[in-house]
């Protein structure tokens, strides 16, 4: 709610669902590929599939 140009809470719950455990994950392999695809001049078939196999 906002009241006065300031934003007022109304209502609170609890944080109901689990932590993203393979999230971690997906960031670091991004991450990976980010950096591979830089240092290589290799295809990005070439650079997913090489990703793919260090992390599996």
């Amino acid at each position: 709610m906002v009241k006065e140009d300031q934003h007022h809470l109304v209502k609170t719950t609890d944080h109901n669902h689990a932590a993203e455990v393979n999230r971690i994950n997906v960031i670091k392999a991004t991450n990976m590929l980010k950096e591979r695809s830089q240092q290589t001049n290799d295809n990005p078939a070439q650079v997913i599939q090489a990703i793919v196999n260090d992390t599996s």
